[in-house]
């Protein structure tokens, strides 16, 4: 059942909301039979990490891999991170999505149902950021746990100050809206 009961975090996700009714009212017309898929966030290859879109888990990524090849000092100075405790990501790579769903789709009684194509216990926020920020070369990384309205504040002061960053930031105002839902997300699919 297609249900929806807070805000959208961004236009992508009320788009796949928008395309499913679509798609509900010609099931439900007899027009159609359809097997949905829904997917959690989407990343790279589990083995190459190649991806086509750098938004999302890879936009703070990218502005930090950025950061280290212009000022590559960058990477020996301490960060302090916040993040929501009990915040999780749910990521899968694109390769493993892939092979489910056509596994999935391969079953006759598949038809007409909606999977949800996720991880049950999906890592938590600063796990991920810590091993991703390692592997960029940065190794004084502190996360610092602070309520959810903390991390709001400080998208709010960002986003003022982010006039003073030019390109850079752009770039911060452009990602923070959309992606400070997914840092404090302590919802689970299991």
């Amino acid at each position: 059942t297609l249900e929806h009961f807070d805000t959208f975090r961004n236009l992508y996700e009320e788009s796949k909301y928008e395309g499913e009714k679509i798609l509900a009212a010609q099931i439900s017309s007899g027009g159609i039979t359809a097997t949905i898929f829904r997917p959690s966030i989407l990343v790279g290859h589990s083995k190459t990490g190649a991806t086509l879109s750098y938004t999302g888990y890879y936009a703070p990524l990218f502005f930090f891999a950025t950061l280290r090849q212009q000022h590559p000092f960058v990477t020996r100075l301490p960060f302090i991170i916040p993040y929501v405790r009990g915040a999780t990501l749910n990521l899968i790579p694109i390769d493993h999505a892939v092979r489910l769903i056509l596994a999935i789709a391969a079953l006759p009684e598949s038809r007409g149902k909606t999977f949800h194509i996720v991880h049950p216990h999906p890592p938590s926020v600063q796990c991920i950021f810590q091993e991703s920020l390692r592997y960029l070369g940065y190794r004084h990384i502190y996360f610092v746990p602070v309520p959810p309205w903390i991390l709001h504040g400080i998208e709010k002061a960002l986003r003022i100050s982010s006039y003073l960053f030019g390109r850079y930031g752009k770039r911060i105002k452009a990602q923070l809206s959309d992606y400070l839902a997914y840092l404090t997300d302590t919802h689970s699919f299991s």
